[in-house]
């Protein structure tokens, strides 16, 4: 039986969303409409606002790959040395609850602004992909680590034939999470930081001056580069449950 809702019902069901609430903004906001802000976004097309957004969409990448593979590594160890677990499960109570501002803050004493804007992205996405990983691997059949370890199994060949394709939707849900707080939390540093050359930096003088229609351009910018960095992601993913659904 065909799901009711398919993949193309359910896009086009989000973009009568989108519709809806860009109908609601132009009648709420008469002021800065989304057509303001479309002519704003499209006098940005140019080589100048090209670079700022490399610039960013880099930073964000970068970090964003360190915090997830960094998070997932320290969840296996934790999951599998008691010891580690004792000492990184304070360092994430810290990251998870300590706000950005005031670590953004503290950061500034210590590194430049783009070192800030990479650190904050690991303080707030890794202990998501540490947490989602974490409770994925004590999730698993232990059947099936059981039988793999009375057959002699080695790890490396139990990472990939046990252990990962039991937590893909785990790993799946940390990567789909952390891209967004990943740019909320690069922006909101090259906010406050004043990154020269950044998305942020826009961000501030738009504020600066008081101009809604270029902040409002910026942000769909940011959205736009969320999507598309979101899109490799399920991509990645879809791959790897196919390849995962053939060994097993």
């Amino acid at each position: 039986m065909v799901n009711f809702f398919s993949v193309n019902r359910l896009r086009c069901f989000r973009f009568l969303g989108i519709l809806i609430w860009l109908g609601l903004w132009q009648v709420i906001s008469p002021a800065v409409t989304p057509i303001s802000v479309f002519q704003q976004f499209i006098q940005l097309l140019n080589f100048a606002t090209l670079k700022i957004v490399l610039f960013t969409f880099f930073l964000v990448l970068s970090g964003f790959l360190v915090s997830y593979l960094l998070g997932t590594i320290l969840a296996f160890l934790s999951f599998r040395f008691i010891f580690i677990r004792m000492l990184i499960d304070p360092l994430i109570y810290f990251c998870k609850l300590t706000p950005v501002v005031v670590v953004i803050m503290a950061l500034l004493l210590y590194f430049t602004p783009i070192g800030v804007g990479f650190i904050i992205i690991i303080i707030t996405v890794m202990p998501i992909c540490y947490l989602n990983t974490l409770t994925g691997l004590e999730n698993i059949n232990r059947q099936l680590e059981e039988v793999a370890t009375v057959f002699g199994v080695n790890n490396f060949v139990k990472l990939f034939y046990v252990y990962i394709p039991q937590i893909l939707s785990e790993l799946f849900s940390s990567a789909n999470i952390g891209i967004g707080f990943a740019f909320k939390s690069a922006i909101a540093a090259q906010v406050i930081a004043i990154t020269s050359g950044s998305i942020g930096e826009q961000i501030y003088f738009s504020k600066l001056y008081i101009d809604t229609n270029s902040m409002m351009a910026w942000l769909a910018i940011v959205l736009m580069m969320g999507a598309i960095l979101q899109f490799f992601v399920n991509r990645i993913f879809s791959l790897e449950l196919n390849l995962f659904k053939k060994i097993w």
